[in-house]
């Protein structure tokens, strides 16, 4: 793939007017699919669904490019195999250009490390997501999907962009902390107005009784203190063949397509693909806030 050079200035204010424009044409329809996954602590498989996602929605014909922001070790630079030498931060200070940050990862995935870069573009308002898209546009690689890693509990930093196509999922697993963090996550993101179309993904669960019971609890407590409507994206099964992909070096999709995992993965793809229908985010207005910092403290949904 061929691709192109940004210089040393300040890339936000370059203009590439044909394929901007274009792309602009586009966002205004519907745009790239601008997903972020979320937690409010580590160890609930994250990442490993990033990975393993992409790579599902990659297979579907999609174009997918994966956003790192973890500097963590395990992290999507890892997961994927790849030798990532710069990240987009680099790009912004003008040391090096968007596409030798790039990197191609399996299965025709684009990967793009933003350890720091990430936290740096979240200050720019919209149009530090739409810098990227458009840069992404000007290189031929526009993407139909973005699928963002923030690194556990860096979930309010967030790819910003206007984009009505964006949207979180919020994984949580069935430990008590994770289902707490997670739920202290989506109250500090409502409460900066900064919540975006959510829904719930339940990872490591036992079944799928186990994962409709996290959900109902966790999105009555959301419903009822904070008005955020947070319906279920999808559950992913506890599966040790993440365990022995690992010691392949491989992703689940690529040693065991047939694994409770994969397929799982396989089933929250296609559900992304589906027309977006979100209902609305948090309740506005000072009430809907109060209500917000109102809730209790030391509620933990946990499984029946």
């Amino acid at each position: 793939m061929q691709r192109a050079g940004l210089g040393r200035r300040w890339p936000m204010v370059e203009r590439y007017a044909d394929q901007a424009e274009g792309l602009r044409r586009l966002l205004a329809s519907q745009g790239p699919r601008v997903v972020t996954l979320v937690a409010g602590r580590g160890g609930v498989g994250r990442t490993t669904v990033v990975a393993n996602l992409a790579l599902a929605l990659a297979a579907l014909g999609r174009r997918v490019l994966a956003v790192d922001g973890d500097a963590a070790a395990g992290n999507l630079n890892d997961l994927l195999r790849l030798k990532a030498r710069f990240e987009l931060a680099h790009v912004l200070a003008g040391d090096r250009t968007l596409g030798q940050v790039l990197v191609r990862g399996p299965g025709g995935i684009d990967m793009l490390p933003a350890a720091r870069g990430l936290a740096q573009l979240a200050g720019s308002g919209g149009r530090g997501g739409r810098w990227l898209l458009e840069r992404l546009a000007a290189l031929g690689a526009a993407p139909d999907f973005v699928l963002v890693d923030p690194g556990a509990g860096h979930g309010d930093v967030l790819l910003p962009t206007d984009s009505p196509a964006q949207e979180l999922l919020l994984a949580v697993s069935p430990d008590p902390r994770s289902i707490t963090d997670g739920y202290g996550l989506l109250k500090r993101l409502a409460w900066r107005g900064a919540l975006p179309p959510c829904r719930l993904l339940v990872c490591q669960a036992a079944d799928a009784v186990q994962a409709a019971a996290i959900h109902r609890n966790i999105a009555d407590v959301a419903r009822r203190h904070a008005g955020i409507a947070l319906p279920l994206a999808g559950w992913i099964p506890a599966d040790t063949t993440v365990n022995h992909a690992l010691r392949l070096q491989r992703l689940v999709m690529e040693a065991a397509p047939g694994a409770p995992l994969a397929r799982a993965v396989q089933q929250l793809a296609e559900t992304l693909l589906e027309p977006t229908r979100h209902p609305s985010g948090a309740a506005g207005g000072r009430m809907g806030m109060e209500s917000l910092v109102g809730s209790r403290p030391g509620f933990v949904p946990v499984a029946a």
